[in-house]
């Protein structure tokens, strides 16, 4: 009996000796492992991150390596976690590689998130004789910036459509139309839409601004406003609206703003169509005449409807008067009539006289006393006050001679 025990025991001390002898021999030659660490970000949209852990680990050594403990605990550049992942340890064989992935969803209110800074944390361990004998810390650290993906965003495309749909007192209604799709994962937030209109000449001529909305991922929204342009915007040959813009993109929960910017061209309308279409102008050229001592004297007036709705000015009117016989046109007097403004939806009539000496009345053809027409003309000019459009008019009236010997006989 006390033979076995002193066999067992000594048994006991060869096998402690072996395996002290392979310990100390294995962390004399130990190897350490080469380890690969990746932590990207494989998935993003408006509220999360998707993050991917991985661990490639070569095992040079002729024995097998346990791999425990890991975790990746994930920071922002200013040292404030967002979260963490576990790795699922096991065992690195004997001069193999073995891959470890893990992966989690992280959120980023409020963070600064254009670097993250991952700290991977564990043991690796060394088997021998299938007992776990010594582990050894491990502790990497590995940063990952999204800066790629939010520098190459994809910011949301306009499509503007402007337009003149009428005219006020006060300038010309401008109507523009924006069509702004997010062609992105994360859902866009458009502020203010601010419109900058000028002319060819950098003259600044209105302002319009739009309120902004959410757009969802992958869709669009239409936004339609109304303003007044200046009517210095008609003495241009072409506008310039300058869109510009914020939008505020939410990735994992953060927002992140880009600027928008564009610029669209909009045709002066046909001023004169414009002013007056579909509409009735009524000119009217009241006459009246009556013989004097001096000669004839001829009381008119110019009286015209303004159907629009903005204030013309009525500028540089002459009234000249003419006999007519057959085609000739012989000057007999002419005056000029005062400027007026023409209020919109009403009527102005300016008045004159004109005086026509009875010698030249009668005595212009000879054998021939009286014309065959009396021919009133009215020139002039309407504008836009402000401006500088003009449009001109020349108006006649026709009177018949006999009349007026018939009246004054009557």
């Amino acid at each position: 009996m006390k033979k076995l025990l002193k066999i067992i025991l000594i048994l006991l001390v060869i096998i402690n000796l072996i395996v002290m002898f392979f310990l100390f021999y294995d962390f004399q030659f130990f190897e350490s492992p080469e380890t690969v660490v990746t932590v990207e970000i494989i998935e993003i949209n408006s509220e999360e991150l998707v993050l991917q852990t991985k661990m490639d680990i070569n095992n040079p050594n002729s024995f097998d390596l346990s791999v425990t403990n890991f975790k990746v605990v994930s920071k922002t550049a200013d040292g404030v976690k967002i979260g963490e992942m576990l790795i699922d340890g096991g065992l690195v064989s004997a001069k193999n590689t073995k891959t470890f992935i893990s992966e989690d969803k992280f959120s980023l209110e409020g963070q600064s998130f254009r670097i993250l800074k991952n700290e991977i944390t564990g043991r690796i361990g060394i088997k021998i004789l299938g007992i776990i004998q010594k582990t050894i810390p491990v502790n990497i650290v590995v940063f990952t910036s999204i800066e790629k993906i939010l520098d190459n965003l994809d910011i949301p495309v306009l499509n503007v459509e402007t337009f003149f749909d009428d005219i006020y007192y006060n300038g010309l209604n401008f109507s523009a139309s924006i069509n702004v799709y997010n062609p992105t994962d994360f859902e866009y937030t458009i502020e203010n839409l601010n419109l900058n209109i000028k002319t060819e000449e950098n003259v600044d001529v209105g302002n319009i601004t739009i309120f902004g909305d959410t757009i969802s991922p992958k869709s669009s929204l239409t936004f339609s406003s109304k303003g007044t342009v200046s009517f210095n915007a008609l003495d241009a040959k072409i506008l310039y609206v300058n869109i510009i813009g914020i939008a505020g993109a939410k990735i994992a929960g953060l927002y992140q703003k880009v600027e928008l910017s564009t610029v669209t061209s909009v045709k002066i309308p046909n001023i004169q169509e414009f002013i007056f279409e579909n509409q009735t102008i009524d000119f009217y050229i009241p006459v009246q005449v009556k013989l004097t001592l001096k000669g004839i004297l001829i009381n008119l007036g110019f009286k015209f409807f303004n159907p629009s709705n903005i204030p013309l000015i009525a500028n540089n009117l002459n009234c000249s008067v003419y006999r007519l016989d057959g085609d000739k046109f012989t000057l007999l007097g002419e005056k000029s009539m005062d400027s007026c403004e023409l209020s919109p939806k009403n009527t102005v009539c300016v008045k004159t006289q004109v005086t026509i000496r009875y010698i030249k009345y009668l005595t212009t053809i000879v054998g021939k006393i009286l014309p065959d027409w009396l021919v009133i003309k009215i020139k002039g000019d309407f504008s836009i006050a402000g401006t500088r459009q003009v449009f001109p008019i020349t108006l006649n009236a026709y009177v018949d001679p006999n009349i007026i010997i018939q009246k004054e006989l009557l």
